[in-house]
């Protein structure tokens, strides 16, 4: 829990930022949610990463790291946030020339620290 005081002030801004849930599918709701989470996408699928937060902060980031099977990065994207109260924040990736079949993994952090890990099967 950070806080940013000023000197000789008594404001006190907070980060309060929290992540609730991190789901992995391929279908967004009108909230950018993810509408059908599965563990299972096709070969063509957009698969997104919607990472649910609360609370509030004044300069958040959110990094994702997409992993094969090895472990290896074949993809990473980060963005900075401003939050204040419920935000879906969601990253999309869709491969040119499609996904190889295998096991991949994507992970989302929020400033630094691992916001959770979800893993999912191309087929």
């Amino acid at each position: 829990d950070g806080c940013l005081c000023l000197v000789g002030s008594e404001m006190c801004i907070r980060d309060s930022l929290e992540a609730v849930a991190l789901d992995v599918g391929v279908a967004l709701d009108a909230d950018g949610r993810e509408a059908l989470v599965t563990e299972r996408v096709r070969t063509t699928d957009a698969v997104h990463a919607s990472l649910v937060t609360v609370g509030e902060s004044e300069a958040a980031m959110l990094a994702v790291a997409w992993r094969d099977a090895s472990g290896a990065e074949i993809a990473t994207d980060e963005r900075a946030i401003t939050a204040s109260g419920p935000a879906v924040h969601t990253f999309t990736r869709q491969p040119e020339g499609g996904w190889t079949p295998g096991r991949y993994e994507v992970e989302v952090r929020v400033d630094g620290e691992s916001a959770g890990i979800r893993s999912f099967d191309v087929r």
